[in-house]
């Protein structure tokens, strides 16, 4: 499933849940980032 949200508010939160341990992020700038559930 697809869904439109904007590039800011995806890398937003993103980095909240991030913040609250709930996702690593793997990368380190633009496309080649992504995340995996800890």
């Amino acid at each position: 499933m697809r869904m439109s949200v904007a590039d800011s508010a995806a890398t937003k939160y993103l980095q909240e849940l991030e913040g609250e341990g709930l996702v690593l992020q793997e990368g380190q700038t633009g496309h080649v980032v992504f995340y995996v559930l800890k």
